[in-house]
C-alpha cells in the first residue's frame, strides 16, 4: 500500500511540475520548490521499494508529503494558496494509510499550522497569488479547518465501520450461524493446533463427539424452528460445562458437537465426558407451543498423549467408534475409546 502511495506521489508531483507552467505562469521559487519536492518523492519511494524502511514507510510518506506541501503553502499566500486545498485530503490518506489515530494527529498538526497562518499572512510572500479581499483570509481559514475536521471525522466513523464489518465477518466465517459456537472449520482448526502444541510439549489431549439422542423426533413432531432452539440450547449449556478457556467446543453440523479439550488425560476424561452429557441431561428446553422437550446425548472420546496423538482425522475416527459403541450400548452414556491389547 505505501509503496504504491509512493509511486503516485512521484507521478502527481512530476505531472504537476510539467503540466502547472502550462496552465498558469509559475514563479520560478515555486518550480524549484517542486524539483525539491520531486526529489524528495523520488527518495521515499526508492527506500521504500528496497524495504530499507518497513514498518515506519507509511509516516515516512505523511513527512513528505508534509515537508513537500508546508513550504509551498506558506510562499504561495498561507490560506490563499491553491496548495491549501491537499490540507483536508491530509488526514483521508493519513487513514487508508495508518489508522483514524494518526489522522486525528496528522489533521491537529495541519489545523494548528493553518490557524497560524492569518497571524504571520504580512510575512508571508504572495507569489502568483493576487491580494485578498478584507475578511477573506480568516473565511478562508474557517473553511480549510472545518473541511479538514470533517475529513477527520469522516475517517474516525469509516474505520469504526470497517472494524464492525470485519468482527462480523470473522464471526460468520468462524462460528456457527445457527448456535454462536465455533463451526466445523474453525474447530478442525483448533484442533490441528490442539495436537501440533499437545504433541510438542509431551500433553494429554482429548477429543469427545457429542450426538444427540433421537434429534430427529423432535423436528418430526413439533418443528425445524423448536430444533433450532434446541440446538441453541445444548450449544449453550455445552459452552458453560467447559472448564476452562483453553477447552473448545464446537458444531460439526445437524446435531453432532465436538469438544477439543486439551491437558485433559484418560484418567480425567471420563468426569469431563460425564460432565457434558449431564449438562446436556438436565436441560429443561420450552418449545414456542409451551411443550417441556428433554434431551440426552450419546458421547465417544479418545484421550492421546505427546507423541501418540495421530492426525485430526484419526483422533475423529476413534471417538466415533467409540460413540457407536455407546450406542448400541443404549445411549445416553459416554465411552473411551481404547487402544486394543
Amino acid at each position: 500500500m505505501t509503496e504504491i502511495s509512493a509511486r503516485l506521489l512521484v507521478a502527481i508531483t512530476a505531472i504537476s511540475l510539467v503540466t502547472c507552467p502550462f496552465l498558469y505562469p509559475q514563479h520560478i521559487r515555486i518550480v524549484q520548490w517542486g524539483v525539491v519536492d520531486l526529489v524528495l518523492a523520488l527518495a521515499a519511494w526508492f527506500l521504500i521499494q528496497q524495504k530499507y524502511v518497513t514498518h515506519n514507510s507509511a509516516w515516512l510518506m505523511i513527512g513528505v508529503c508534509y515537508v513537500a506541501v508546508t513550504p509551498l503553502i506558506a510562499i504561495t499566500g498561507g490560506v490563499h494558496s491553491y496548495f491549501i486545498y491537499l490540507v483536508p485530503v491530509s488526514p483521508l490518506m493519513t487513514g487508508l494509510l495508518l489508522d483514524g489515530k494518526a489522522a486525528s494527529m496528522v489533521a491537529v498538526l495541519l489545523c494548528t499550522n493553518v490557524l497560524l497562518l492569518p497571524v504571520f499572512a504580512d510575512q508571508l510572500p504572495m507569489l502568483g497569488i493576487s491580494d485578498p479581499q478584507p475578511g477573506e483570509t480568516l473565511l478562508r481559514t474557517f473553511w480549510i479547518v472545518l473541511s479538514t475536521i470533517v475529513t477527520t471525522v469522516f475517517v474516525i466513523f469509516y474505520e469504526q465501520l470497517n472494524n464492525l464489518l470485519r468482527k462480523q465477518l470473522r464471526e460468520l466465517a468462524f462460528n456457527d450461524s445457527l448456535t454462536g459456537i465455533a463451526n466445523r472449520r474453525s474447530i478442525m482448526e483448533a484442533l490441528e493446533l490442539s495436537i501440533t502444541v499437545c504433541r510438542k510439549n509431551d500433553r494429554w489431549l482429548t477429543v469427545v463427539l457429542i450426538d444427540l439422542d433421537d434429534f430427529k423426533l423432535i423436528n418430526d413432531r413439533n418443528s425445524h424452528s423448536a430444533g433450532d432452539q434446541c440446538l441453541q440450547a445444548v450449544a449453550n449449556c455445552l459452552q458453560k460445562a467447559l472448564r476452562s478457556s483453553s477447552d473448545l467446543v464446537g458444531r460439526l453440523g445437524g446435531d453432532e458437537f465436538i469438544a477439543v479439550l486439551p491437558g485433559v488425560s484418560d484418567a480425567h476424561a471420563q468426569q469431563v465426558a460425564e460432565a457434558l452429557r449431564n449438562a446436556v441431561e438436565k436441560l429443561f428446553i420450552i418449545l414456542p407451543d409451551g411443550t417441556l422437550c428433554r434431551l440426552t446425548a450419546t458421547l465417544g472420546y479418545c484421550s492421546r498423549k505427546g507423541a501418540s496423538l495421530g492426525s485430526a482425522g484419526e483422533l475423529l475416527q476413534f471417538a466415533d467408534a467409540a460413540m457407536y459403541v455407546a450406542k448400541q450400548a443404549g445411549r445416553n452414556r459416554a465411552v473411551m475409546h481404547t487402544v486394543p491389547a
